[in-house]
């Protein structure tokens, strides 16, 4: 079971919640979200924010204004490049869209491609991808988040906005039942799958 979080719902879409609350002795209000609208049963964004920091070495639990911001991506018809950045401004404060020359990055031996105006237009063109639902079968979320993590778009919270769009894309267009495995464990499969074909 995850731990009570307090959260304030300033700012959220009208969605449909079911809460359950508890007052401490201090008089603070803890609520337990379960937003029925936009995940699919047994899949927690909780666990899904704490497994993606976890990959990135961040050992904590999620904050307030992560876990509504992860509500507000789900809850989205389509992504844009706007979308990205807000959802970045939350997770990596700081980062930016590196859409400037010399805004360039290395990941350990990947280097992605040079900042500038490219890395908008091909950002553009990614997500164009991932709200076609015709092409879905040829930019399965596996595919999409490879393209993402290659572009490699902001200069920092490009794994945790990238594991976001893949499961986006996963809730949206695919197998809503396969996020309950979590990320890697998806991943796994996913990659075990595309290796033999």
């Amino acid at each position: 079971m995850t731990p009570l979080i307090q959260v304030l719902l300033l700012g959220l879409p009208d969605y449909s919640f079911s809460l359950n609350t508890r007052r401490l002795r201090n008089g603070a209000v803890f609520f337990h979200i379960f937003p029925h609208r936009i995940y699919p049963s047994m899949y927690s964004p909780i666990e899904f924010i704490r497994e993606s920091n976890r990959i990135e070495g961040i050992v904590r639990e999620p904050s307030v204004a992560e876990i509504a911001e992860h509500i507000r991506f789900m809850a989205l018809d389509m992504i844009t490049i706007e979308d990205l950045q807000q959802f970045v401004s939350v997770y990596q404060p700081g980062a930016r869209l590196r859409d400037t020359p010399g805004m360039n990055v290395r990941v350990g031996n990947h280097v992605p491609p040079k900042g500038g105006t490219d890395i908008p237009r091909k950002l553009r063109c990614i997500l164009s991808e991932v709200s076609s639902e015709a092409r879905i079968v040829e930019f399965h979320p596996f595919h999409i988040h490879q393209l993402y993590e290659t572009l490699h778009p902001f200069t920092d919270g490009n794994g945790r906005s990238g594991r976001m769009l893949w499961a986006w894309q996963m809730n949206q267009w695919y197998r809503e039942e396969s996020l309950a495995l979590g990320f890697l464990h998806r991943w796994y499969y996913d990659s075990l799958s595309f290796g033999r074909n």
